[in-house]
C-alpha cells in the first residue's frame, strides 16, 4: 500500500513538472481570435482586429484574427467549444451567440455557460428604436400608445429573427403589454430604406447604423434599448427610464473552451483587460459605436448567466421558445 502511494505521489509530481513549463511558456505560438463576422464587416471586424493587436502586444506573441462567419455566430462558437482546451482559440462573441440564440435554435449544440470559460467583456453595442422623421411617433411613450391603440398593426423591422434588435422589441412588448408585427430582414440593411419609405413604421438596429440618417434629418431615434442612457447617444432617453427594469443587453466579449487551464485563462484575461483599457483602443472603438466597458472573467461570467435567465423568461412569455 505504501509503495502504491509513493508511486502515485511520484507520478503526480512528474505530471505537474511536465505541465508547468507549458503553462509558463504560454503562448509559444500564435493565438487565434475567432471572429464570427465577415472580414471588413464594419465595427465588429474592426473591434476584432483592434483587440487582437492590443492583446498581442501584452502577450508578446501574435494574435491572429480568423474570420468564420455563418449561422449567426454559432458556427464559430461551436468550433471553439469543441476544439482544444489550450487557450489558443479565443471566441469573440455577442450577447446573442453567447446567450439567447441557444434558446431560439435547438440545432445549436453548445451551451454558452457550460461549454465556455469567460475571459473578458469588451463592452456594449447598444441598439435603438428608430422611426421616420415624418412619423407622428416622437417618444417611446408615443410608440406604446400607438401599439395599444392598434394591436398588431405596427410593423417593426430588424436585422433578423433572433438578433438582439429583434428580442429587444420582444422584451419591450412583454413589459409594455403591446403587440407589434416583426419583419425580419435576414441581415439585409434595406430596413432603413423601407422605414424612410413608409413600408414599415419602426426599426430596431444598431445606433451607429441609424445615426447618419438621424443626422441628415431622415430618421428619428426615439429611445435606446437599454436600462440607462448610452455613451454613444447620451441625449436619447433609454427605455429603462420609462419601463423600470427594462434592459436588452447587447455586448461583446471573449471566451475560451471550458476546460482550458486556469493559469492560461488568467493570463489571457490580464492581457485582454489591459488592452481594452488602453485610451487609444477605447477612442478607436468609440468611433465605431462600441462602448468599451471592460469586465473581468468572474463578473463577465455572472453577467452571461444572469442575462440568460432573463432572456429565457422573456422569450418564453413571447412564445418564441419552442417546447
Amino acid at each position: 500500500m505504501a509503495i502504491r502511494k509513493l508511486f502515485g505521489a511520484l507520478c503526480a509530481t512528474v505530471l505537474i513538472c511536465l505541465g508547468a513549463p507549458a503553462l509558463a511558456d504560454f503562448p509559444d505560438h500564435p493565438v487565434k481570435l475567432v471572429n464570427p463576422y465577415a472580414a471588413g464587416a464594419g465595427a465588429m471586424d474592426l473591434a476584432a482586429r483592434v483587440m487582437a493587436e492590443g492583446i498581442s502586444a501584452r502577450l508578446g506573441s501574435p494574435v491572429v484574427v480568423i474570420n468564420q462567419p455563418g449561422a449567426a455566430g454559432t458556427l464559430a462558437a461551436t468550433a471553439v467549444a469543441r476544439g482544444p482546451k489550450d487557450g489558443y482559440s479565443l471566441y469573440f462573441g455577442a450577447s446573442s451567440a453567447l446567450g439567447f440564440t441557444k434558446l431560439l435554435n435547438k440545432d445549436v449544440t453548445y451551451d454558452p455557460v457550460r461549454d465556455f470559460t469567460p475571459v473578458a467583456l469588451l463592452g456594449n453595442v447598444p441598439v435603438a428604436i428608430f422611426v421616420s422623421a415624418s412619423s407622428d411617433i416622437r417618444t417611446i411613450q408615443d410608440l406604446i400608445a400607438a401599439a395599444k391603440a392598434r394591436p398588431g398593426m405596427i410593423n417593426f423591422g430588424s436585422p433578423g429573427f433572433g438578433s438582439v434588435s429583434h428580442v429587444a422589441v420582444e422584451l419591450l412588448m412583454e413589459r409594455a403589454g403591446i403587440q407589434m408585427k416583426h419583419v425580419p430582414y435576414g441581415g439585409n440593411p434595406n430596413y432603413w430604406n423601407d422605414l424612410i419609405g413608409g413600408q414599415i413604421q419602426v426599426v430596431t438596429g444598431g445606433i451607429t447604423g441609424g445615426l447618419p440618417l438621424v443626422k441628415d434629418g431622415r430618421l428619428r431615434m426615439i429611445a435606446t434599448a437599454t436600462a440607462t442612457r448610452t455613451l454613444t447617444a447620451p441625449d436619447v432617453p433609454a427605455i429603462g427610464e420609462v419601463i423600470p427594469g427594462y434592459n436588452a443587453p447587447a455586448w461583446l466579449g471573449l471566451v475560451v473552451a471550458r476546460g482550458t487551464p486556469e493559469p492560461i485563462v488568467v493570463k489571457l484575461e490580464a492581457a485582454a483587460l489591459e488592452a481594452f483599457r488602453d485610451p487609444t483602443t477605447k477612442a478607436t472603438l468609440a468611433k465605431a459605436g462600441i462602448e468599451v466597458v471592460p469586465l473581468g472573467r468572474q463578473a463577465f461570467g455572472e453577467k452571461m448567466a444572469s442575462d440568460l435567465i432573463m432572456w429565457e423568461s422573456t422569450l418564453k412569455s413571447a412564445g418564441l421558445i419552442k417546447p
